[in-house]
C-alpha cells in the first residue's frame, strides 16, 4: 500500500480521462451519500468556485474530489455553509480501490489545494445515517462544528 501512496497524484479533469472518470463506481449503499461522478462533473462545470480533481495511482484513476474556494461567490454555495474556507464538495473513491489509504491521500491534497490559497480551514459535510462516511473524516482529523446545512453534518478540520 505505501508503494501505491507513493505514487498518488491529483491531475485536471480533462477530455482525456473524463470518460475513465465517469466509469469509476461507489460501493453499493454508498450512493446516498455521494453523487456519482457524472453529476458531479456536470455540476462542477457550471460552478466557478470549484476546482475539479482526478484522484490517481500511477497512471490510472481512482476517484475523483470537487473542491470549493468557499470565499468566492459560487451558485450552489447555501445559507449557512462557512464562507471562510475551503469545502470539500465531493469526494469518491473507486469502489475496487477502497480502503487503500487514497481517500485520506486526497484530503491531505485538499489540505495542500486550501493553504495555496490562504485558507486555513477545510470543511465537509456528511449526510446522517447508517454507512455514512462521517467516521471516515473524524479518523482524519475533522471535528463537527454542530451546524446542519442542507440537513449535512458540518464537519470541520483547521489546517492552519
Amino acid at each position: 500500500m505505501v508503494a501505491a501512496l507513493s505514487r498518488f497524484s491529483t491531475r485536471a479533469v480533462t477530455w482525456d480521462n473524463v470518460n475513465a472518470l465517469m466509469k469509476l463506481r461507489l460501493a453499493p449503499g454508498q450512493e446516498r451519500f455521494v453523487a456519482p461522478n457524472p453529476v458531479t462533473i456536470a455540476q462542477a462545470a457550471y460552478e466557478p468556485a470549484a476546482d475539479l480533481l482526478a484522484l490517481y495511482a500511477g497512471d490510472a484513476p481512482v476517484g475523483l474530489m470537487s473542491i470549493l474556494d468557499m470565499t468566492r461567490e459560487g451558485p450552489s454555495i447555501s445559507d449557512g455553509e462557512p464562507r471562510d474556507g475551503a469545502f470539500i464538495w465531493r469526494l469518491m473513491v473507486d469502489v475496487r480501490q477502497q480502503g487503500r489509504g487514497y481517500g485520506k491521500a486526497a484530503l491531505g491534497a485538499a489540505a495542500v489545494w486550501a493553504k495555496a490559497r490562504g485558507l486555513k480551514k477545510l470543511y465537509v459535510s456528511t449526510v446522517p445515517g447508517d454507512g455514512s462516511p462521517r467516521p471516515f473524516y473524524e479518523a482524519q482529523g475533522f471535528a463537527a462544528t454542530g451546524d446542519v446545512v442542507d440537513g449535512e453534518d458540518l464537519l470541520l478540520l483547521r489546517i492552519d
